[in-house]
């Protein structure tokens, strides 16, 4: 867990995050909305700018706790995909960040959407190349971000390192909160 956990109130409400930022993956992956097909529809970036707020939140938490998972099959423009996540995350929600593709004309942030096995296309002097038929490929700058192979996966991982958290109540953490309780009774 992060350092900054000094007291029960601060374990119930990283808990609380960390049980939210996954419930909102799920939900935003069960909606459908990156199907190969709906790679093109007008909510498709939204849903990724949300679903990557979370899933950098789940990875800036999984760094604190030193569990994060060390994956790098499928990763391009990032040494794994914690940092990979983070990245994208950065690119998508922030305008003004060295990790955006600007389109220099108009100075405005330019996602990469491709869909389709063998689709690649050089963009400003990057190379997206979508090596798999099922999956989409979003691309800021040198990062590219599959979104079932990177994203989903990096979900199921965030599931398997706090879950602990998830099923907080029990487990190690409650005997962590019980710790917390007693130090605040003793007045600590």
């Amino acid at each position: 867990m992060g350092h900054y956990l000094e007291s029960t109130a601060d374990l119930n409400q990283w808990v609380c995050e960390v049980k939210s930022a996954i419930g909102r993956c799920d939900t935003i992956f069960a909606t459908g909305i990156f199907a190969v097909e709906n790679n093109r529809h007008p909510l498709f970036l939204a849903a990724v700018t949300d679903l990557l707020v979370n899933l950098g939140d789940l990875a800036h938490k999984s760094k604190g706790t030193e569990r994060a998972p060390v994956l790098t099959e499928h990763v391009r423009g990032a040494p794994d995909l914690v940092q990979l996540i983070i990245d994208c995350r950065d690119a998508a929600s922030h305008v003004r960040t060295w990790k955006h593709l600007f389109d220099d004309d108009f100075n405005r942030l330019v996602a990469f959407i491709d869909a389709g096995e063998g689709m690649a296309s050089v963009f400003n002097g990057v190379v997206v190349h979508n090596m798999f038929k099922d999956d989409v490929t979003v691309a800021w700058g040198k990062s590219q971000l599959y979104i079932w192979r990177n994203a989903k996966a990096f979900l199921e991982a965030m599931r398997t390192v706090f879950a602990d958290e998830i099923a907080f109540p029990a487990g190690p953490l409650m005997a962590r909160c019980k710790e917390l309780r007693k130090l605040e009774s003793e007045g600590h």
